[in-house]
């Protein structure tokens, strides 16, 4: 979350689109999601539905949620 917490703010920042590739977020690269695509995206959907953060655009992309815009104002962010 807070990886698509700063590619928000920096979107934000440029003016740029406000949905994020999967593949461009760094966390999605460690060794657990890498072995197994549809495990990566299973974690991700159960977590959506959930939390409420983001939304999962096409199976390929993060849109961050007024929800989890809402929740990223909090300090300390508890994510889980």
């Amino acid at each position: 979350m807070e990886e698509l917490l700063g590619k928000y703010h920096e979107a934000s920042r440029k003016k740029a689109s406000m949905t994020f590739e999967l593949q461009d977020f760094e966390s999605v690269k460690l060794p657990i999601f890498t072995l197994h695509d549809r495990f990566m995206l299973e974690t991700l959907r159960e977590y959506e539905r959930k939390k409420k953060f983001f939304q999962i655009h096409d199976d390929t992309a993060l849109i961050l949620t007024n929800n989890g815009l809402i929740h990223a104002q909090k300090v300390p962010h508890d994510w889980d």
